[in-house]
């Protein structure tokens, strides 16, 4: 009896060893994922977008002499500035998507309303943020991240695919638990018509669960067709660090046998 006690402790050590390399790992992917996506991004700001500027600028004092002479040759011209215009314009979208500086620079909730900006931007409609973060609460790096990626997901799926008119982004801390909400009020649809995961769409609930999961997190989504979608994620907040005196880590009380 005591060996098989004893073999089924250790298949439970062995497992949940297993267990946390495996999120260790996965959690280290995902942040070599952000230091490349951050990489690729300032390359595309400080190289790309800045050389395409320098072109545009060089056009620009181009185009007088152009316009004198030749109409086919300066239409021609014209075409190709509209060109350049268009390709920075997407290079800086891209590294903003790739990661958006102010992630970095202005914190979280900044980040949140430019997210929702953008999705203004893009034409699919209003787009309202509402956070409430207490002095006391100090998010880590990861978990800024994960949130952001979450919301900016979720706000994609919304703009491709729900039709709706009114996105609310809502963050709230219950009990050193994150609660990040974003709810529309699209067209909805059935979650078992979901496929499994592909590259496109909707499909990046996948995704967001996961990254969700990777933090000891939760991710729900309440949907039905016509009803609009509720995306729910739940991370859990490192404990704070404890300054002053040392604590005991048990006590011994006195007189009990």
């Amino acid at each position: 009896m005591a060996n098989v006690l004893a073999a089924a402790i250790e298949r439970k050590r062995l497992e949940d060893e297993r267990a946390h390399h495996t999120q260790e790992l996965a959690t280290r992917v995902l942040q070599a994922q952000e230091e490349e996506r951050k990489r690729i991004a300032r390359e595309l700001h400080d190289d790309t977008a800045q050389s395409l500027s320098m072109l545009l600028t060089n056009l620009d004092l181009l185009e007088p002499s152009i316009e004198a002479g030749d109409a086919t040759l300066f239409a021609g011209f014209r075409r190709v500035a509209s060109l350049a215009r268009r390709t920075l314009d997407a290079v800086r979208s891209i590294s903003h998507d790739l990661r958006p500086t102010i992630l970095d620079d202005a914190g979280l909730e900044a980040a949140l309303e430019w997210v929702a900006a953008e999705y203004e931007r893009e034409s699919h409609g209003a787009a309202f943020v509402d956070t409430r973060v207490a002095d006391d609460i100090e998010l880590t790096a990861e978990i800024e991240v994960a949130l952001f990626r979450i919301a900016q997901e979720a706000l994609t799926n919304s703009g491709k695919h729900a039709g709706a008119t009114t996105v609310w982004i809502r963050l709230r801390f219950e009990e050193r638990i994150a609660v990040l909400t974003i709810e529309d009020n699209g067209r909805g649809f059935d979650p078992t018509s979901v496929p499994r995961p592909t590259r496109d769409g909707r499909l990046g609930m996948y995704g967001m669960r996961e990254r969700a999961t990777l933090f000891g997190g939760t991710l729900t989504v309440t949907t039905s067709p016509g009803k609009g979608t509720v995306v729910r994620a739940t991370l859990p907040l490192p404990a704070p660090q404890t300054t002053g005196e040392l604590q005991p880590v048990f006590t011994v009380e006195r007189g009990q046998q």
